[in-house]
């Protein structure tokens, strides 16, 4: 270990835009998961699409 001062990122709050954005993607991975789980495929594939769009919408704005 180095006795140099850490320097990490400071954290910084999401713009509101941004967690709104990242909450919904949340959302729809976590209702991904439990229609993949009553092998609802077709819906659990519909929502990790829509998630993956949101994950897009991310990188843009940030």
């Amino acid at each position: 270990m180095s006795n140099q001062p850490n320097e990490s990122i400071a954290y910084e709050p999401l713009p509101e835009d941004l967690s709104v954005i990242e909450k919904e993607k949340s959302r729809l991975l976590l209702e991904a998961h439990m229609l993949k789980a009553q092998s609802r495929l077709t819906e659990a594939a519909e929502r990790f699409s829509q998630a993956a769009q949101k994950e897009e919408e991310i990188m843009q704005l940030a």
